[in-house]
């Protein structure tokens, strides 16, 4: 996915200039700055709208291994 003007202009309040690469399927989403070469993740809830780092970059999180979860 390119990082452009139409994927940068649906943002929370909060999470202004942050590139949303994920969501947890409830509306939260994880973030980066696209500014940055490896950036912190961080996870904005929407309810909340809270903004929390979750201390590891983006090539941190993306070599994570997953675990696999069932659909309701």
């Amino acid at each position: 996915m390119e990082i452009g003007n139409e994927n940068m202009s649906i943002v929370w309040p909060g999470t202004e200039g942050f590139f949303p690469f994920a969501d947890d399927g409830c509306g939260n989403r994880y973030i980066v700055n696209p500014g940055e070469a490896d950036p912190l993740v961080y996870f904005y809830d929407h309810e909340l709208h809270e903004r929390e780092s979750l201390n590891v970059t983006l090539s941190q999180f993306l070599a994570a291994k997953r675990a696999k979860v069932g659909r309701w």
